[in-house]
């Protein structure tokens, strides 16, 4: 097999363990604006460069969200010491994964040049 379908593969499962471990969670968390904000400043200031206007057109959608709920930016922003041990266990191992699937992408990058 190609090492691009394993891979494939390898996010695909991951994106399913998360999307698991996201409905299995028994509280709704409140939608977090001024993160929504902040990346779409980052999507907007890279896409532009890059010539990207997917990238810049919902970099500039998610920035306009973000302004428009600014009332709710503090409303909404809450700690690490704020949450109960399940919740903290279950962000770890979001980042956790996130973490392996950027370390994978790059390892692929690398590998396909």
């Amino acid at each position: 097999m190609e090492i691009t379908f394993i891979v494939g593969l390898v996010i695909i499962l991951l994106g399913l363990f998360l999307i698991i471990i996201k409905f299995g969670m028994k509280k709704k968390t409140p939608v977090d604006y001024y993160s929504i904000f902040i990346m779409g400043v980052i999507w907007l200031i890279i896409g532009i460069p890059l010539n990207n206007s997917a990238l810049w057109e919902l970099g500039f959608i998610f920035t306009i969200i973000g302004l428009v709920n600014k009332d709710n930016w503090r409303k909404d922003r809450y700690d690490w010491s704020k949450l109960s041990r399940a919740e903290i266990k279950t962000r770890i191992i979001i980042i956790s994964v996130g973490v392996i699937l950027a370390i994978a992408g790059i390892i692929v990058l690398i590998v396909s040049k």
